[in-house]
């Protein structure tokens, strides 16, 4: 369980791969490793993080000890380059298709303005990047663009400012959110 928190995930992927690794330092005073075989049963896989910032750095470090790891809904595109994250298998496709959808669907509705509203982190700055890539390429104007930080003592405020924002974009026939 990572509790939605990079710190409290990474630390229990630490104590997961500590318990289960095949490599372990006897000697602090040593860079000499030593090849333990443990008799507790290999880990055979790790179901979760849930969200693609979590699950970036947690598929990074089981990937280095050949640990495989699954998420019900990491999307971020990121995780499909195989070279960094060797071990991680998706249950749900990237980021890149739903974009790619919204795109098309903006496009057959013809609605050619549209403001941006994507969540203040990797995951919301990738998926307004790659809108504003498509959305140029299909000529739809973005009159705006806005983040949203998450679970912050201001995320009240900050959705009102944008609220106000948004108001003075009269030309935006869709608000497009990323978060």
């Amino acid at each position: 369980d990572v509790c939605l928190s990079l710190p409290i995930g990474m630390y229990n992927g630490i104590q997961i791969v500590e318990q289960f690794r095949e490599r372990q330092c006897h000697d602090k005073n040593s860079n000499l490793c030593d090849v333990v075989r443990y008799d507790t049963p290999n880990v055979v896989g790790i179901i979760g993080a849930y969200y693609s910032f979590t699950t970036l750095p947690l598929a990074s470090l089981f990937g280095l000890h050949n640990i495989p790891i699954i998420s019900a809904d990491a999307s971020i595109p990121h995780l499909s380059k195989k070279s960094i994250y060797n071990s991680f298998f998706r249950t749900t496709s990237p980021d890149t298709y739903t974009i790619q959808a919204l795109i098309d669907t903006i496009k057959y509705f013809n609605w050619t303005y549209i403001f941006t509203v994507g969540s203040d982190d990797d995951y919301g700055m990738t998926g307004l990047m790659e809108i504003k890539k498509l959305a140029l390429k299909s000529n739809i104007c973005i009159t705006g663009e806005a983040y949203l930080p998450l679970s912050t003592i201001d995320t009240e405020n900050t959705a009102f400012e944008i609220a106000q924002l948004i108001q003075s974009h009269p030309k935006a026939a869709v608000i497009l959110m990323f978060n």
